[in-house]
């Protein structure tokens, strides 16, 4: 290992900058660098943490470092690019995946292999602290489904770190701040099988459709926030009803339990599922003809929707 003139002075410069900022000048990452290759192991050690703090600009001097020819220095190089595939700032966490892929796909003797064990040992760890950092941004998150509310604080960004809880199959948005970019993140889920929104003024038709394509096998309900306040089943003339809430549009409309209903605005009803989807696409104060069979007679009531609970 090579002696360096700063060796005497434990790095105070970029010791000084770690305490305040991850923005490093390069010629502050520079010795660091070559801090890694120093004759005393307290300086290496020293070197090695202060990059860990150094984010996104530390990244690129790590992967030519790692390709050099001390196996220390490599070995340094992916502990710190692994403690950065870790970050809470995604972009740097990314990034640092991206590098540790980049070098495993190397042919260098040192950096291919230790860069490939490190890669192998993410999955667990990321997807824990995918799950926390979900629920510290307000969502609520188990094993196989997602929960995001008003409360939500993430955003669209914050929805990246789904990527590593690929085993989600239920999504449900209720007036989160979510907008199309954050469909983009439901359709690289491969094990989604249910999404419902509801009232997300943000997200587009134009989205959903776009999500409905990519994700074919999955239900996509959206619920504008009309609310009818009927429960029903299935029924061979449409959706027969079996439950009337109380102080709701359906109430005051006089709908009664064993009513059938069969068509919304003109549009046929098959079941109760076409009924939801067609209510769910109505906002509230909005305008509906509701034509149903009562005792076998047909009959038609024109309500204004109220608003979903």
């Amino acid at each position: 290992m090579q002696s360096n003139p700063f060796r005497t002075i434990l790095f105070t410069t970029t010791v000084c900058l770690s305490l305040f900022t991850s923005a490093f000048a390069q010629s502050d990452l520079d010795h660091l660098i070559k801090g890694l290759d120093n004759d005393d192991f307290q300086l290496r050690d020293q070197a090695t943490t202060q990059l860990t703090t150094a984010g996104h600009s530390a990244i690129k001097p790590l992967i030519n470092a790692a390709q050099g020819d001390s196996l220390e220095v490599t070995m340094r190089c992916i502990d710190v690019l692994q403690t950065l595939s870790l970050n809470a700032d995604i972009t740097v966490a990314e990034a640092a995946e991206d590098a540790l892929q980049q070098l495993a796909d190397t042919k260098h003797r040192y950096a291919s292999p230790f860069a490939s064990r490190a890669m192998s040992s993410l999955p667990n760890t990321r997807r824990t602290r995918a799950i926390v950092a979900v629920q510290k941004l307000g969502g609520t998150i188990s094993s196989v489904s997602l929960s995001l509310t008003e409360s939500w604080k993430g955003g669209d960004k914050g929805l990246a770190y789904l990527k590593h809880v690929t085993e989600i199959q239920q999504i449900s948005l209720k007036q989160a701040d979510v907008s199309d970019t954050g469909l983009e993140q439901f359709a690289k889920l491969p094990n989604l099988v249910r999404l419902t929104i509801d009232r997300c003024p943000n997200i587009t038709d134009a989205a959903v459709a776009k999500l409905k394509k990519a994700k074919p096998n999955a239900s996509v309900l959206v619920y504008g926030g009309g609310f009818l306040g009927v429960s029903g089943l299935d029924h061979a003339a449409g959706c027969q009803v079996v439950g009337v809430f109380d102080n709701t549009v359906a109430k005051k409309a006089g709908l009664r339990v064993g009513d059938v209903i069969t068509k919304i605005d003109g549009a046929k009803i098959t079941g109760v599922q076409v009924m939801v989807a067609k209510i769910s696409t109505k906002k509230p104060d909005d305008k509906v003809t509701i034509q149903f069979l009562r005792g076998g007679k047909k009959m038609s009531k024109d309500l204004t929707l109220g608003k979903r609970p």
